[in-house]
């Protein structure tokens, strides 16, 4: 029975991590009494820009976690942690949009199984490339350090000032 890596475990907790704590942040606003300090990181209604959070946040946060512990060793760790949870945001995106745009409807099970199955590929994502020097390069950390803040920087405006798109409405 072969082994399972260091490496393996940081990123299988990091899915367990990133499952409980987005399930959590999906209610936290509303246990919260709608509290709107809480609304900068947690989901503040059902549409899809506020669930991709669900997914975000606690990638975010493992991640800085992650750095301090071992990720100053690695050149291409910012790079690989952001393009790893734009991955699994996309995935989430593209599928929930095409599955209900081919059934005209949804279905909540789905919704909640696309979250999971969206965490799983940002961690397996992460646990690829970052046994590679992929991503590497002397330019990637400073993009990613400006496209990582700036995504940081809309989730929180867009949660108090949606724009006027499908993305940002929230079906229910």
């Amino acid at each position: 029975m072969k082994k399972i890596s260091k490496q393996q475990k940081i990123n299988l907790a990091g899915f367990v991590f990133t499952c409980v704590a987005g399930t959590l942040l999906h209610f936290l606003y509303h246990w919260t009494g709608e509290n709107k300090l809480v609304a900068a990181f947690a989901a503040v209604n059902e549409s899809t820009w506020e669930h991709l959070k669900l997914l975000w946040v606690p990638i975010v946060v493992l991640s800085i976690i992650e750095y301090f512990v071992y990720g100053k060793n690695r050149p291409n760790f910012l790079p690989v942690k952001y393009i790893s949870a734009v991955v699994g945001m996309a995935f989430i995106t593209v599928v929930f949009y095409t599955y209900s745009g081919v059934l005209g409807r949804q279905a909540a099970w789905f919704n909640i199984a696309l979250f999971y199955m969206g965490a799983a590929i940002s961690w397996f994502f992460s646990y690829k490339y970052m046994q590679t020097d992929r991503f590497s390069s002397p330019i990637a950390v400073p993009v990613c350090r400006v496209l990582a803040a700036l995504t940081a920087v809309c989730f929180v405006v867009w949660s108090y000032t949606p724009p006027s798109l499908g993305i940002f409405i929230s079906p229910v």
